[in-house]
Parts: structure tokens; C-alpha cells; sequence
């Protein structure tokens, strides 16, 4: 047991995880077993998990490469696996590629690894994942990659089901650069997918593994011809261009367009445009099945289909021709949108904006996915939000209004008419009792007069048949005729205004 424990710390110091005081200071502990001397390690953070699985299992050389300390795995698959690891004396996380050992055996495979290698050397752009370095350590291939902080787009997918069609539009924008740049530099990727597009913590989309690329100069052509044998088919179905699943070798800029708009579809659906229950049937789908319509809910909805159609048109010559052409597309969409909601907002009597923030850090826990990106359902739209400035503080006294004979009382009463006048709500009261009277008045005018004309009528008859000698008979006269007039003006005010309110 002392000798393992021993062992351990001489295999840990190697790799240089210890400095020369540390080791003094764990020295005692060699009298204790392994095991105990590696949780300790981990307990006081001189080792991880993983570092201490491979010195448990007597791998301790695959914790360094160079000048590289491997920190932990970050993923593996067919083409190899992808660990995090640390520059010694620059303290830079990168991700290393390393080619499995299986591979090894096949000398088609060496060639590809080092194809990417080179292909990832010639490329340096904001939306692609830079190459650092490359190398041969103990019989095990290897790419030193940036280590991007934050997760691939289908992981994203996973958790959130869809991405809302404005952000993932940002994304393909920035994918469209990154390969606008690669094939200006003759780079073919022929496997874009989301499980290759890396979103890092501010917001930008970095486009992964070259490994199925095809370069397109006249240098590396007979490379790339030799590991793209005839009847193979190199990519992944669900986002493979019609030509590139006839023959590989066929894939140009184009194809790639093809595969970005699948990829647009996948984010703003949650689903793959063409997928069904078999690989056959899904190549099938691509060359003959019609194009699928994007529902994103969105005010420029149409136009965002017009895009995904010219992108995945069945016939390469029907497509964008260059990425160029896609990225102006791409951003007149962009331009004609803001054009849209800035006349929208500039007509409008209330301000209405709605803020989603894209940006997120979650750099001290990068296993938390992003919490900015948020399904439809789940975005509180608050509306009618006015911007107002701060209330003006009077430092003054308040007035008091008197009921009570002050000299001041008429000066009092104008100023509670005035702010009774100012007060919207009793001004809208006001005018509803003055414009009901407009209308009740010339009711109450017909009423009156038609009573004041029937009793000078009636007074009238009484005066010539001699009942009431004392009544004045031109004074009732002059009454009965004033009344007729008042009646008839009465009605004539009643219609006009009842058709006055019609009109209205």
C-alpha cells in the first residue's frame, strides 16, 4: 500500500499537478493507502475527478499532452473525443480533439484527422472555432482547439424545445458568416447541424469540427478525393443537400446553404424539415418530398419563408448561390423588420415595448444553460409602459380653500372652479350633464309651450262665451301665438339635433 500511495504522488507530480511544496506537504500522507492520498487530492482541489479515475486505473499518461493538463471530458463520439484541458504556463482552457485508438488502424482515418487539422489552421473568424495546435503524444492524435463556454445549439434545442424565430434568424446570420469566410477560403463544411454550432455565454454562435470538410483548392483536391471513396457517404441525413447524398464529392457552397436552412427549420419548429422513419426514406424526403412551412407566429412570418425556401430549393442552382448573397437576404429581413416596428412605434399614441435580453453570463457555472433564451409561452409582454419624468417637489405651503365670508372667498371659489375645470374626470362629467341638457331642453321647451298654447286656447273660448269677462283678450291672444311659435322652434331644435347625432 505505501508503495502505491507513493506511487501516485510520484505519477501526480510528474504530470505536474503538485509544486515542490505540495509535495513535501503530502509526503506524510504516502504511509496511508492510494486511494485515501487521491480523495484527499480532490478534497483540497489539486486533482479532479476525472485526472483521479485515470491515475486509479494506471492511466496517467493520457492526463497531459505537451504542454496540456487534461482537466476533464467534454464529449466523445465517432470522430473522437473532446476533452478540456490547460495550457501549463499560459493558464488557457482549450478543448483537445483526440483521435480514438481504434482509429489508429486505419490509415484513411490519420489522414482525415490531419485533413481537419489542416483545414481548421486555415480558417480565423469570430464564428468559427479556432485552431491552436497539433501533435503526435505517445501514438495519440491530437487537435488543441478554443474552448468555447457555453453549449452546442441541440443541446440548447433539447431544453427549450424551439429557439423564437428572431434569435435563432441572429444565429443563422452568424453561422452564414462564419461560412462565408470558409468557403471564401475554399473550405467546404458539408456537416452542418446544430450539434456543430457552439452558442458561447455572449450571445455568439461558433461553428465546430471540420472534420468532414472538403477543401476546394487544387493543393489538397487529391486528399480530399482519396478519403471520399466512390458510393460513400460522408454527413448527417436529416440536414444532407439532395447532391451530397448522391455523391460527396458533389457538395459545394451551396450544400451548405441546404444544410443551414434545414437547421433554421430545427430551430424555430423543434423539428427536422425532412426527417422520417429510415435513412432512406429521409434522403427520399430531400429530393422529392415538398417544402414544409415555417410557423413561427411572427409579423414577418412570409418573409422568413421565403428565405428557408430559397435555402433548401431542390435544385442547387434555385438556391443562394453564395453565402454572401444568403447574408444579404438575411439582414434586408433584419432591416425591413426594424423599419416595421419603428413606424409602428412612431404611430402609435402610447409607448409599447417589449425588451427580451439575449445576453446571459454564466460563466461561474457553465453546466446552467441559458436562462435569456425563453420559450413564446413563457415571455411576460408588458404593454402600455409610459416614461414619465419625476414629481416636481413644492416646498410650498398648500392652499386652503374657505367656505366662510374671507376677504379672499371669490378669489377661493374661482380657484375650486379651476381645478374642479382641470380635473379630467369632473371636466368629463361636466360636459356630459351640459351636452344631456342640449337634449332635455328642447323637450321640456315642446312640453311647456304645447301646455302654455292649450290653456291660452282654452281661456281664449272662456273669454268670448263671457265666463271670464276679466281676462284681457289680445293679452291671451299675444300668448296662445307666442306658444305656437315656441313649440314649433322646439321641434325644429329636437330635429336638428337628433340629426346632428345621427350624422355623427
Amino acid at each position: 500500500m505505501v508503495e502505491s500511495a507513493k506511487k501516485v504522488l510520484q505519477e501526480i507530480t510528474a504530470a505536474g499537478l503538485l509544486s515542490s511544496d505540495h509535495v513535501t506537504a503530502y509526503s506524510k500522507e504516502i504511509e496511508t493507502s492510494a486511494e485515501a492520498l487521491i480523495s484527499k487530492l480532490i478534497k483540497d482541489g489539486c486533482v479532479t475527478e476525472y485526472q483521479a479515475e485515470k491515475f486509479r486505473s494506471g492511466q496517467s499518461s493520457e492526463i497531459y499532452f505537451g504542454d496540456y493538463i487534461v482537466i476533464d471530458k467534454l464529449g466523445q463520439g465517432g470522430m473522437g473525443t473532446v476533452l478540456l484541458a490547460k495550457h501549463r504556463r499560459m493558464d488557457r482552457k482549450v478543448a483537445i480533439k483526440v483521435l480514438p485508438v481504434t482509429a489508429l488502424e486505419s490509415k484513411d482515418a490519420v489522414a482525415r484527422f490531419y485533413q481537419e487539422v489542416k483545414v481548421a489552421a486555415r480558417l480565423t473568424h469570430p464564428s468559427v472555432v479556432h485552431a491552436y495546435d497539433a501533435g503526435e503524444h505517445r501514438g495519440f492524435h491530437y487537435l488543441v482547439m478554443e474552448y468555447v463556454e457555453g453549449h452546442d445549439l441541440s443541446k440548447v434545442l433539447s431544453q427549450l424545445g424551439i429557439i423564437p424565430a428572431p434569435l435563432a434568424l441572429d444565429y443563422i446570420s452568424q453561422v452564414a458568416s462564419g461560412l462565408e469566410y470558409a468557403h471564401r477560403k475554399g473550405v467546404i463544411h458539408r456537416d452542418i447541424k446544430p450539434s456543430n454550432l457552439l452558442l458561447d455565454c455572449e450571445g455568439q454562435v461558433k461553428i465546430l469540427d471540420m472534420g468532414l470538410a472538403r477543401v476546394a483548392d487544387t493543393v489538397d483536391q487529391q486528399l480530399s478525393t482519396q478519403l471520399t471513396t466512390t458510393g460513400q457517404m460522408m454527413g448527417t441525413v436529416e440536414y444532407m443537400s439532395p447532391e451530397q447524398a448522391e455523391d460527396t464529392r458533389s457538395a459545394d457552397e451551396r450544400s451548405d446553404i441546404y444544410s443551414l436552412g434545414c437547421t433554421m427549420y430545427r430551430l424555430m419548429t423543434g423539428q427536422s424539415p425532412f426527417s422520417r422513419a429510415t435513412i432512406v426514406k429521409t434522403i427520399l424526403a430531400h429530393r422529392s418530398a415538398a417544402i414544409p412551412t415555417i410557423n413561427t407566429g411572427c409579423d414577418n412570418e412570409v418573409a422568413i419563408n421565403q428565405l428557408f425556401q430559397k435555402m433548401v430549393a431542390k435544385r442547387p442552382e434555385q438556391r443562394f448561390q453564395t453565402a454572401t448573397n444568403l447574408l444579404e437576404a438575411i439582414r434586408q429581413l433584419e432591416d425591413d423588420e426594424l423599419s416595421s416596428f419603428a413606424m409602428t412605434t412612431a404611430s402609435s399614441e402610447s409607448t409599447q415595448d417589449i425588451a427580451v435580453a439575449t445576453h446571459w453570463d454564466h460563466r461561474s457555472d457553465p453546466g446552467v444553460l441559458p436562462e435569456a433564451i425563453v420559450p413564446e409561452d413563457e415571455i411576460e409582454i408588458i404593454e402600455d409602459v409610459k416614461v414619465v419624468a419625476p414629481p416636481v417637489v413644492n416646498t410650498a405651503q398648500p392652499e386652503v380653500f374657505y367656505g366662510g365670508n374671507s376677504p379672499d372667498a371669490n378669489a377661493q371659489l374661482i380657484g375650486i372652479w379651476s381645478g374642479f375645470i382641470k380635473d379630467r374626470s369632473k371636466r368629463c362629467l361636466l360636459f356630459s350633464c351640459l351636452s344631456g341638457a342640449t337634449v332635455v331642453m328642447p323637450v321640456l321647451g315642446i312640453i311647456v309651450s304645447w301646455l302654455s298654447w292649450r290653456s291660452a286656447k282654452r281661456l281664449v273660448k272662456a273669454k268670448k262665451s263671457g265666463s271670464r269677462s276679466e281676462l284681457n283678450l289680445l293679452t291671451l291672444k299675444t300668448a296662445k301665438l307666442i306658444s305656437i311659435f315656441s313649440f314649433v322652434a322646439a321641434v325644429v331644435w329636437s330635429g336638428l339635433k337628433l340629426l346632428d347625432w345621427v350624422a355623427r
